[in-house]
């Protein structure tokens, strides 16, 4: 189990991974406020970048976040690298509609994805099904193995709708099947929390996070098929239940995590995560009432966002920074900027371009400050 934070070496303690380089720290501010001026574009110019918004936090820093962090180390190995490459390749040719090459780009992901999880963990994920894995390494090789699924299964949604079209399914569109690449940076999330809960080695702790662990994983597989399947019903049931494990996670990371400054910026995520999941339900409630309203496209929108750049976001930041907690700048001025920005700037900035463009610098300020944050881990000479 990773102990983020920790500033001094002790006996018997696991270190966090060391600092991520300032230059790494500085292409990701660059990639993430490109990605959320992207989803603006449509609001301020008329044309969608919808894609490479979705392509650009998810895929490109999401998953290179997910492999650095799972390889561990300051600087990137060429597997990381390699998959940065070819992320913002297969981004840009997904985004240009340019689907046989994105496929076999796609297939060189998932290759190299997979070489990480292999290496790090097995080819059989043996683990999820033992009791005595910690939840975090769980949901670490969840996280891996769930952004290799989700290569090779967008390559087969490209090639039946747009080529071969074995199947029809309504919903099935690949906009949407896109908007499942979130699911990895969630599954790190939750890896990273885990991995700083106390009392995770008692037995009672083990079950419970074996619960959320398996109601978290098959419940999104399963809502997403009631998705597809349109089945109304179905998809709020299981949403109810997503949100009860979400409300058990909060508690348990709440009362029994351990009380470091990053934990407030985790808390916060976990607020983004159940308001994510309140504007879900509400979605699913005006799309069966109203189908054709024009309030399921700013709900949707509202969604997006509160889940990627509020809950999603504040997992990648603390993995981004661990090894250099606590940062010098209060955390609660920078958590009510943040929600300032995701919460209340986003939603006018859906309705009103001026607010769309004072989002994304509100937004590019929020990145720039938390990442060049001075570290009084280093200031103090630990």
């Amino acid at each position: 189990m990773v102990d983020y934070g920790v500033c001094m070496k002790g006996s018997g303690q696991i270190q966090a991974n060391e600092a991520m380089a300032a230059w790494m720290r500085v292409l990701l501010l660059v990639l993430l406020s490109a990605a959320f001026f992207f989803g603006f574009m449509e609001a301020l110019t008329g044309y969608d970048f919808e894609r490479l918004h979705i392509f650009l936090f998810n895929l490109t820093a999401g998953g290179f976040i997910i492999i650095h962090h799972s390889e561990g180390g300051m600087h990137p190995s060429a597997r990381s690298l390699l998959f940065l490459a070819l992320s913002l390749v297969y981004s840009v040719l997904a985004f240009l509609e340019a689907y046989l090459p994105a496929i076999l780009v796609s297939t060189a992901l998932a290759a190299v994805v997979e070489s990480v999880r292999i290496r790090r963990f097995a080819f059989f994920p043996a683990g999820f099904f033992r009791t005595g894995t910690d939840t975090s390494e769980k949901f670490n090789q969840a996280s891996l193995l769930c952004l290799s699924l989700a290569l090779v299964i967008s390559s087969l949604v490209i090639l039946n709708n747009v080529y071969f079209h074995w199947i029809t399914v309504r919903k099935l569109t690949l906009d949407v099947f896109f908007l499942g690449f979130s699911f990895p940076v969630s599954l790190i999330t939750l890896s990273v929390m885990f991995g700083s809960v106390r009392r995770m080695d008692s037995r009672w702790f083990r079950l419970a996070g074996q619960a959320i662990f398996w109601t978290i994983n098959l419940g999104v597989i399963v809502f997403f098929v009631f998705i597809l399947m349109e089945l109304f019903v179905a998809e709020v049931a299981v949403s109810s239940l997503l949100t009860l494990a979400v409300i058990a996670t909060f508690f348990i990371f709440f009362k029994y995590g351990a009380p470091r400054q990053e934990k407030h910026f985790l808390v916060s995520g976990m607020g983004f995560l159940l308001f994510t999941a309140i504007t879900g339900v509400t979605y699913i409630a005006v799309h069966a009432a109203a189908p054709d309203s024009a309030a399921q496209g700013v709900i949707l929108s509202l969604h997006a966002y509160l889940s990627l750049y509020g809950w999603n976001l504040s997992g990648m930041l603390v993995i981004i920074r661990s090894g250099e907690f606590p940062l010098g700048f209060n955390p609660r001025r920078m958590i009510a900027m943040h929600w300032a920005t995701v919460a209340f700037l986003v939603p006018l900035g859906m309705r009103f371009a001026p607010l769309a463009a004072a989002a994304s610098v509100a937004f590019a300020i929020f990145l720039s400050i938390f990442l060049s944050g001075r570290s009084e881990c280093r200031a103090r000479g630990r």
